[in-house]
C-alpha cells in the first residue's frame, strides 16, 4: 500500500487562488458581487489520482445598506401638527455582478429614534423604504433619526441622517394698521399688517402671502393691490368699509391663524364736501342796529372747516367751522358786499 498524501487547490469564477491548498479556505470578502467556488483534490503530487473541480458553491455579497431620512413636507410644524418622516434604503435594489441588494438584506427592521427615545419599530419589513407619522403637540425641537437593521448574514445595521423637526408656536396678526379710519373720497387707505409665529419655507419666508380683504354693502372681495402685507386701495365711493387680511398658502401642519373677523378694520369714507348760500339777505346802511343773516349748507360729512371771505375787502371771517350740516351767522357790511366760502372740509 501506498501512504495517501492529499492537495488541495481552491479555485474563484474559474481562477485558481495561489496559496489556497489547504483543506480550509478563509477569505473576507469586501467588494459586492457573486463569487463561485471550486475544488480540486490531488493524491501523492498528483501520481496517478487526481480529482475534477468540484461542483461550484455560490457566494453572493451585497453592498452594505445606506439609508436616507427625508420628509415631504418640510420640517417646520405647528404645536399640535403632524409629520411624516419616511426611511429609504437607497441601494436596496442595486444589483452587483448577479448579486442583488434586496435578495440578500432579507427581511430588515427599521428603528424610530426621537432625542433619544425609541418611538417606533418596524419589523420583518420586506421593503427598501419604511415611514411614521408623528402628532407632536409640544413646541420644541425634535431629532428623528431611523437605524436599519438587515437580517443577512453580516449585513450591519446603518444609522440614517438626522432630521431635527421644529415645532413652532400657532401664528399670530401682528402690526395691523389701516391709516385711516376716517377720509374724504378720493383718498388712499394704507393697509399694514404682518404675521409673526407659524412655519417659514426653505428660504425662511412665510409659505404664502397675505392677501387683504374689503367688504362693502355686504360684497366681500380682494383689495386691488392689496397683496402683500404693506397694501392700499382706493374706495370707489363714500360709504362704510371693512378691512381684514387673510393669508393665502401653507401655513404648515396644525397652524391655526385668528378668525378674520378678530382683525377686522373699519373705514368710514365720507363724500366729496360742498357747500352753497341759502339766499341772500337785505339790511339798510347806516345802521348799527342792523346785521344781515347768512345761511350755508353743507353736505359731505360733518364736521367742516372752511373760510369765508368778504370779497370787497378780502377781510376773512372769524367763522371757521360747523359741526352740523347747515351754518348761519350774521354780517354787518357798511354797504351792499358779497362773501364766498374760500376754503371746505370735511
Amino acid at each position: 500500500n501506498i501512504a495517501s498524501d492529499y492537495t488541495y487547490q481552491w479555485a474563484i469564477n474559474g481562477t485558481e487562488v495561489p496559496g489556497a491548498v489547504a483543506s480550509t479556505f478563509v477569505q473576507q470578502l469586501n467588494t459586492p458581487g457573486t463569487y463561485n467556488y471550486t475544488l480540486r483534490v490531488s493524491q501523492n503530487e498528483n501520481l496517478g489520482c487526481v480529482s475534477q473541480w468540484s461542483a461550484p458553491v455560490t457566494v453572493l455579497v451585497a453592498e452594505q445598506p445606506e439609508v436616507t431620512l427625508t420628509s415631504i413636507n418640510g420640517l417646520d410644524i405647528c404645536e399640535g401638527g403632524s409629520i411624516t418622516m419616511t426611511a429609504t434604503v437607497n441601494n436596496y435594489s442595486n444589483t452587483n455582478n448577479g448579486a442583488l441588494n434586496s435578495s440578500i438584506y432579507g427581511p430588515m427592521t427599521y428603528t424610530w429614534m426621537a432625542n433619544g427615545n425609541n418611538v417606533q419599530v418596524n419589523a420583518n419589513v420586506n421593503n427598501g423604504s419604511n415611514q411614521i407619522t408623528e402628532t407632536l403637540n409640544t413646541v420644541g425641537n425634535y431629532n428623528y433619526i431611523v437605524y436599519v437593521t438587515p437580517s443577512g448574514y453580516n449585513c450591519q445595521p446603518v444609522a440614517s441622517n438626522i432630521n431635527t423637526v421644529h415645532v413652532l408656536n400657532n401664528p399670530t396678526w401682528t402690526d395691523i394698521v389701516v391709516r385711516y379710519p376716517e377720509m374724504c373720497f378720493g383718498e388712499t387707505v394704507e393697509l399694514s399688517a404682518n404675521i409673526v409665529g407659524g412655519t417659514s419655507d426653505f428660504s425662511g419666508n412665510t409659505a404664502g402671502s397675505i392677501q387683504w380683504m374689503v367688504s362693502h354693502n355686504g360684497v366681500n372681495s380682494q383689495v386691488s393691490g392689496g397683496l402683500g402685507g404693506n397694501s392700499f386701495d382706493t374706495p370707489a365711493a363714500a360709504g362704510s368699509y371693512v378691512y381684514y387680511p387673510t393669508f393665502v398658502g401653507n401655513m404648515g401642519s396644525g397652524c391655526h391663524l385668528a378668525d378674520s373677523a378678530a382683525v377686522q378694520q373699519h373705514v368710514t369714507v365720507y363724500a366729496t364736501p360742498t357747500a352753497h348760500f341759502l339766499g341772500n339777505d337785505t339790511i339798510c346802511a347806516n345802521d348799527a342796529d342792523q346785521a344781515g343773516l347768512l345761511t350755508i349748507e353743507f353736505t359731505g360729512g360733518a364736521p367742516y372747516s372752511f373760510d369765508i371771505e368778504n370779497m370787497m375787502t378780502g377781510e376773512i371771517l372769524p367763522y371757521h367751522a360747523s359741526a352740523t350740516d347747515v351754518f348761519s351767522f350774521y354780517v354787518q357790511p357798511g354797504v351792499t358786499t358779497a362773501y364766498r366760502l374760500t376754503m371746505l372740509a370735511s
